[in-house]
């Protein structure tokens, strides 16, 4: 296993101050500079579960770390019951493991007190928002997801990786 970390990142909301905003449009009036008032006018391009995660402080997964992860582990945990299963005289086709997406309510293991905080502010705060536990089959590591409904269709649009649990190299605590 490569993968030694899952990057957080931090969901910035930039905004300016009375004095700001007066600089930008001086800047503009008496250097012909307008790039500062531009970024000032134009609408935040930050999404409402953005804002309401940014307000709430919480950081998201990198997604691109968390699929490096998953399909390690993915690997790692096929290549273990493929072992298991060449061992066995059992006839019957071999099943590898696969990453399930579970809305939470439906999940049937305990989630930490960290993890299960984090879904009710997100919730509050967007109550829209689709909550899923994401996890490998036949072996814990799930991750909190958070996902709105996509504009025009009923699958997921927007979704982020909250936090992971169950397993050690990655445990999260509570904010």
């Amino acid at each position: 296993m490569n993968m030694e970390e899952i990057e957080r990142q931090v969901i910035t909301v930039t905004e300016y101050d009375e004095p700001c905003v007066g600089l930008a449009e001086e800047a503009k009036q008496v250097l012909g500079y307008d790039i500062l008032k531009t970024a000032i006018e134009k609408p935040n391009e930050r999404t409402q579960l953005e804002l309401a995660l940014a307000a709430a402080g919480i950081e998201v997964l990198n997604p691109e770390h968390v699929k490096t992860y998953q399909t390690e582990m993915l690997k790692e945990r096929s290549k273990i019951l493929f072992a298991e299963w060449l061992k066995t005289t059992d006839p019957s086709s071999f099943w590898g493991p696969r990453w399930d997406k579970t809305p939470i309510e439906d999940y049937k293991q305990p989630i930490p007190e960290f993890v299960l905080n984090k879904a009710i502010q997100i919730k509050k705060a967007v109550p829209d928002v689709r909550i899923y536990v994401e996890h490998l089959s036949e072996h814990p590591d799930p991750f909190l997801v958070v996902a709105m409904k996509h504009k025009d269709y009923s699958f997921d649009g927007e979704t982020h990786y909250i936090e992971v649990w169950a397993e050690p190299k990655f445990e999260g605590r509570v904010r």
